[in-house]
């Protein structure tokens, strides 16, 4: 257990904010009533500051947020707590902290021109403009929150009175959980490249079939990670990862796979027997 506490740790995304939407039930009513509808069958969300720019701008920052943080990490098998390798930690929370900053400037930005969104909702919404519905600044800027949690992986070590017989039984529920969580993060490391991989493999095989230069960066970005996400430091994965850089990656400009049909389909044919190969070593896992 000392290792894998060592080798990885637990963490968790706090990201929460406002939506700005809220069910309005006079128009909901109405629409239901206008559509001969009956009650219960839809509802109407009204957005309160429509077509409002920094706010937007804060939710697709937390989008980019929650992005990234799940590629850099790897399921635990309890709802919102992830994996995060030792080696993968600086990078990350280096990386974290810039995205932070910048989230925390853009919800500033938008705090700072909330009233007048309000005074412009008042326009945009007509007869649906509710000024009651708007709470106020205070209670608004409580509503953003960025942040992440780190644990260590459970230990073994209870230091509370229970009888042996008790105690060896969650010992080993906590020792099987973790060997189950541990292995289910490993079969996830190997789908995320495989996926890419096969990707690679199915679009490249079809002379006709066109594709974007993404089909190529995005293996090379999930490969780039590797090395900081193999937490229990795999020989095979990083064997393999070592085999798609030399045949997959190689040629750096995709447009070369576009015009040059021979490559293409030397790509591919190496594409798929990496991930025969990769699907084979993933039965055993």
């Amino acid at each position: 257990m000392s290792a894998l506490n060592e080798r990885m740790m637990l963490i968790q995304l706090n990201i929460s904010q406002w939506t700005a939407k809220k069910l309005d039930k006079g128009v909901t009513n109405d629409v239901l009533v206008q559509k001969g509808a009956v009650q219960g069958s839809g509802r109407f969300n009204k957005d309160l500051l429509p077509n409002n720019k920094a706010l937007k701008l804060v939710h697709q920052k937390t989008s980019e947020i929650r992005a990234e943080f799940y590629e850099n990490t790897l399921p635990w098998g309890m709802a919102g707590t992830q994996i995060l390798a030792a080696k993968n930690y600086l990078p990350f929370v280096d990386k974290f902290r810039t995205h932070k900053n910048r989230w925390n400037t853009l919800v500033e930005d938008f705090l700072s021109e909330y009233s007048t969104a309000i005074t412009k909702a008042q326009t945009d919404l007509g007869t649906m403009f509710d000024p009651t519905v708007y709470p106020p600044r205070s209670v608004i800027e409580k509503k953003f929150n960025c942040d992440v949690t780190v644990m260590p992986v459970p230990s073994t070590d209870f230091r509370i009175q229970i009888v042996d017989s008790e105690l060896e039984k969650v010992r080993a529920s906590v020792e099987a959980k973790v060997t189950s969580s541990v292995r289910d993060a490993v079969v996830e490391l190997w789908q995320r490249v495989l996926e890419r991989v096969e990707a690679m493999a199915e679009r490249l095989s079809d002379p006709d079939a066109e594709f974007r230069d993404s089909l190529v960066g995005n293996l090379e970005h999930v490969v780039e990670l590797l090395p900081r996400m193999n937490f229990t430091d795999d020989p095979e994965l990083s064997n393999i990862s070592a085999e798609i850089k030399a045949r997959l990656l190689n040629i750096k400009d995709p447009k070369v796979l576009r015009q040059d049909s021979q490559k293409r389909s030397m790509v591919a044919m190496q594409a798929t027997v990496i991930a025969n190969t990769m699907k084979a070593h993933m039965g055993t896992l």
